[in-house]
């Protein structure tokens, strides 16, 4: 970036985080971060809800599955049993967390409902800031997101996305503490989602797992297709499957998908140290039609499933864990033998 400097009199010319805010509709009064960095990825986050990544694209292409809901604002949210789903934006990332995951349940006398509350929180102390080292200039963006209220856990997110100038690279650490003074149950999940045109009866799903399991019995029926992209039809219900993936010698996976014809695809590479399994969430129906690759801390059946199966994770006080997820544009085939084919 530096040779190109001498061309240019304001940086956000080859490389620029802008801030907005949306108007209409449901989306009134939601900010977005829009970052540009010179390679044609263009990418949202939403400091109003859980600073997520509402919309990835590459040179124009749409690369996740927005809702009906849009960018909806967090006022919208409902906590009670299934009301998450009236203002989820799904989007390219969600995070779902931070104390439950998943379905709803009743734990110990207290309801826990889907996904949790952490990305319908607004970010406290958002800021981004650029920087350069051996890898060249990029742009670090930064939040903390709490998790927390009077008589309850008090969990904090801190979140750090990083991007080069020129990179087709999105590196996301999050770091979430248990700031409480008792041990406090934590999971999480990061519901990233895949979307046409780059999602298609054309594409190829990449996972390799050591284990995989139906979660459903409609799940089971559909087994031999858990890796198969299907056309959109007319009635679908949805298919989920729980992975335990191959891993490297440093802990690490990678899953993804490519669509042939647009020769284009998405990587993602996950620390599975923390990150246990990969949900995959099939929703191949018109209208409707979403993949969802979603590492995840834990199983998705709610706190009193995972309390009866001995499962359920916590944090001590001040105990924290570390997340690592890195989300890499493929432009090619080349690229894509490269990254899951090594």
């Amino acid at each position: 970036m530096d040779e190109e400097l001498k061309y240019v009199s304001n940086n956000n010319q080859l490389f620029s985080v802008r801030e907005v805010k949306l108007v209409e509709g449901k989306s009134n009064n939601v900010r977005l971060l829009e970052v540009n960095n010179g390679s044609g990825l263009y990418f949202e986050i939403n400091p109003d809800r859980g600073f997520d990544i509402p919309s990835l694209r590459y040179k124009g292409i749409n690369f996740g599955y927005l809702s009906p809901c849009g960018n909806a604002s967090p006022q919208y949210f409902d906590d009670k049993g299934l009301g998450f789903l009236k203002n989820f934006t799904v989007g390219f990332l969600t995070t779902c967390g931070l104390k439950t995951i998943g379905s709803p349940s009743t734990l110990n006398g207290k309801d826990y409902a889907l996904h949790g509350n952490i990305s319908n929180t607004p970010a406290d102390n958002y800021y981004y800031r650029y920087d350069k080292d051996d890898n060249g200039t990029y742009v670090e963006l930064n939040a903390i997101v709490y998790d927390s209220g009077i008589f309850e856990d008090k969990l904090k997110l801190e979140r750090k996305i990083k991007c080069y100038y020129k990179s087709n690279k999105i590196i996301i650490d999050d770091i979430v503490t248990n700031e409480s003074f008792n041990k406090a149950i934590h999971n999480i999940l990061y519901h990233i989602n895949i979307g046409y045109p780059l999602l298609s009866a054309d594409s190829l799903m990449y996972i390799e797992s050591n284990e995989v399991t139906a979660r459903t019995k409609r799940a089971e029926d559909l087994f031999d297709l858990y890796n198969v992209i299907e056309e959109a039809q007319d009635e679908y219900e949805e298919a989920c499957y729980y992975h335990k993936l191959k891993t490297n010698d440093k802990g690490e996976a990678v899953t993804g998908v490519f669509n042939p014809k647009l020769n284009m695809g998405v990587a993602i590479k996950i620390d599975c140290s923390t990150l246990e399994y990969l949900v995959e969430w099939k929703l191949m129906k018109k209208k409707d039609y979403v993949l969802g690759l979603e590492p995840s801390s834990n199983l998705i059946d709610g706190l009193a499933d995972l309390e009866n199966k001995g499962l359920l994770k916590y944090l001590e006080s001040q105990e924290n864990v570390k997340y690592h997820i890195e989300i890499e544009v493929i432009e090619d085939k080349s690229e894509y033998d490269r990254i899951f084919n090594s």
